[in-house]
């Protein structure tokens, strides 16, 4: 059951994921098969973390249920959710305080899913120890791993070879893109075609624009509209002009954090509420507000959820709320 669970989220079937976990949850209960109910909210929010609306106390109430099970693998996991929600937004400090539990992990299945996005953040935040042990514990990742392992350790390497100019980081990037398995993980394929295009870009090549316009379209199609926001701000920067795109909304600009706080606001929660969420004080959310509100033509927060209509739901299972310390 797990590993259809698995196969769901890799494969960007994320409504099919949502009614799967919403049909066998109350089934795995009545059994008190607590750890693979644990894992299952892991996963979504994983979905909620490309989604932009990860909850960090569901997250931490996940954690402490799955260390107390001792499971490796789901800590791991969520520590992978709680550092792409991070990742998301280009917070690549705030992603380095959970991904980096991931350098020296315990559990293998948890090193080859955060493989990339931990030499990533280890490299944007100069620890480059970290980057290179990670690098060279590759060929163990591969030698009995599923077959987008050996993409993810040549995206990895690409990465490496980007920062560091000790290669050129092309080759690299066509091998993960050139995996038979890569068009198949939507996620995974379109955040690897924005990491090419940079590069594309930074050589002044044109080819830059095709790999944003196709990272756009699967995180459109996934609604993952954090990543979606990247590659539009990419294709803008290369010079063209979204579709649909004349100016840019209210909302874009923002920055990624205060449009969180706008986004929790819309959805009802008060301030001390989204201090909470995201570890910062009432008054420093209501600073934000204060600041946005004027940027983006509102008066007050009963307007807020229009600017948001269209959006994705909130990542949050109902059933999430029912899951408590056993």
């Amino acid at each position: 059951m797990t590993m259809d669970y698995d196969a769901l989220v890799a494969t960007g079937q994320w409504r099919q994921f949502r009614a799967r976990l919403t049909a066998d949850e109350e089934d795995l209960r009545k059994a008190q098969r607590w750890s693979e109910v644990i894992r299952l909210h892991a996963l979504d929010l994983t979905i909620a973390a490309h989604r932009g609306a990860f909850d960090q106390r569901r997250c931490d109430r996940l954690r402490r249920l799955a260390t107390s099970h001792n499971d490796q693998e789901t800590t791991g996991l969520l520590d992978h959710a709680a550092g792409l929600s991070h990742l998301a937004v280009g917070d690549t400090t705030a992603a380095w305080q959970v991904l980096r539990n991931l350098t020296a992990p315990l559990d293998l299945a948890a090193a080859r899913r955060a493989y990339v996005d931990v030499i990533r953040v280890a490299l944007a935040e100069g620890q480059l120890s970290a980057a290179l042990r990670m690098l060279s514990n590759g060929p163990h990742l591969i030698s009995d791993a599923e077959p987008m392992t050996t993409a993810r350790v040549s995206h990895a390497h690409a990465l490496w070879a980007t920062e560091s100019g000790t290669a050129d980081p092309e080759p690299f990037f066509e091998r993960a893109l050139h995996s038979p398995l890569m068009p198949r993980r939507p996620m995974e394929h379109a955040r690897l075609l924005l990491d090419y295009g940079r590069l594309l870009k930074s050589r002044r090549r044109d080819e830059s624009r095709a790999a944003f316009r196709e990272a756009l379209n699967r995180f459109e199609w996934l609604t993952a509209a954090p990543w979606a926001a990247q590659a539009r701000a990419e294709l803008r920067a290369a010079g063209v002009r979204v579709p649909g795109e004349h100016t840019p909304s209210a909302t874009e600009t923002l920055t990624a954090h205060s449009l969180r706080i706008l986004r929790l606001a819309a959805e009802g929660l008060s301030n001390r509420d989204i201090g909470e969420r995201l570890s910062i004080s009432p008054r420093t959310v209501a600073s934000h507000l204060y600041r946005a509100f004027p940027l983006v033509g509102v008066r007050s927060r009963r307007e807020l959820p229009r600017l948001f209509a269209g959006s994705p739901p909130d990542g949050a299972s109902p059933s999430a709320l029912r899951l408590s310390d056993r």
